[in-house]
């Protein structure tokens, strides 16, 4: 476990980039979860009258919490990014910026909405508008050093598929589906399971008896997750088949949910943002997966290793007479440069073609 932590710290704290991404992250959290607890507290002061008052401060109140566990959601994406030295993934965390960005938006707007009735406390309305403001424009600002970084970054891994697979294009082409699909898996635990949670905690506090429903569809996306992971590991249709089955449930049921808890009269905009959005990355789910389906039987299993406990599954691959661990976490990652790393695939690639053709004497 020691040496495990000091791999995973030595690859966060790598360069000035891979610190920079991180501290940008730490920082957008630190100011997030600072504005973020103010506003929980303010909803508190607003004063409802009535029935309907009191459960929207209660629904205001849920947003925010689960505003802080996006941010802390997407502080870990980054930090699993480093730990992997996935370009995918720098780019998805520097591209969820937006999404942070979406979520401090609906949050102005729903106070806003609020700010025109006369339902409640205008006064603590108005200072959480401002620091809902204040909170979306600090995360704007910070999209602009963490694009950059995030482009940096990415070069940086760039090669790290052509160091693992090789320079065959058709083998490059699918590892890429994989990694692609193995990133979308990650996303969709806040869009697939969170957001389940988040509808059986709005049913709860609604005193709504079906409740049990999203809660049950949030331990099968959770099953499919892994499942989907070891289905591609395997090749398995039948696996693969299941879960596809999971991921149609789950539009059936959030788009359910959505139409529950959204009175057209009065849209609710965080839940059609982040409801919606659920869906539009299922979607992208199903086309991945089915693409890594179709890939099945094609020669990428020996590069594709996952293990729901860890366990290593060496292999000798094609391009090379060195043993390759075979999940990205797997992978000795020794500060390479770009030109060194391309004189040792160069070489690796000269030894497969000679090999490939020689006669045997």
């Amino acid at each position: 476990m020691q040496l495990l932590s000091s791999k995973a710290s030595g690859r966060i704290f790598l360069n000035r980039w891979t610190k920079t991404f991180l501290f940008l992250a730490l920082f957008q959290v630190l100011i997030s979860m600072t504005l973020l607890i103010i506003i929980a507290v303010n909803v508190m002061s607003y004063g409802g009258i009535g029935y309907p008052a009191q459960m929207k401060m209660q629904h205001v109140r849920i947003e925010v919490i689960w505003f802080m566990l996006f941010e802390v959601w997407r502080l870990w994406l980054v930090i699993d990014a480093l730990i992997h030295c996935s370009s995918l993934t720098v780019i998805t965390s520097g591209v969820l910026n937006l999404f942070s960005a979406g979520f401090g938006a609906t949050g102005c707007l729903e106070t806003s909405k609020m700010l025109a009735t006369s339902s409640y406390n205008n006064e603590m309305l108005k200072m959480n508008l401002t620091l809902q403001t204040l909170l979306t424009g600090a995360i704007g600002l910070l999209f602009i050093p963490t694009t950059y970084v995030v482009y940096k970054l990415s070069l940086e891994y760039g090669w790290k598929t052509y160091r693992k697979v090789g320079a065959h294009i058709t083998v490059q082409s699918m590892y890429f589906t994989v990694s692609c699909f193995s990133l979308i898996l990650r996303i969709d635990t806040f869009f697939q399971v969170f957001i389940m949670i988040f509808y059986t905690v709005l049913g709860i506090i609604d005193g709504d008896p079906q409740s049990w429903i999203p809660g049950v569809m949030a331990l099968l996306c959770l099953f499919g997750l892994f499942l989907a992971r070891k289905a591609v590991s395997d090749e398995n249709h039948w696996e693969m088949g299941l879960f596809l089955a999971i991921q149609l449930g789950f539009i059936g049921i959030n788009g359910w949910m959505m139409s529950q808890h959204t009175d057209m009269s009065e849209p609710w905009y965080i839940i059609l943002f982040y409801a919606s959005t659920a869906i539009l990355m299922t979607i992208f789910t199903l086309a991945f997966a089915i693409k890594c389906e179709i890939n099945f039987g094609r020669g990428l299993k020996s590069f594709v290793h996952w293990s729901l406990f860890g366990k290593q599954r060496p292999v000798t691959s094609i391009s090379t007479t060195q043993n390759t661990l075979l999940d990205d976490s797997d992978i000795e990652y020794t500060g390479y440069t770009v030109s060194t790393d391309l004189q040792q695939a160069i070489l690796k690639q000269n030894r497969s073609s000679t090999d490939m053709h020689s006669t045997p004497v």
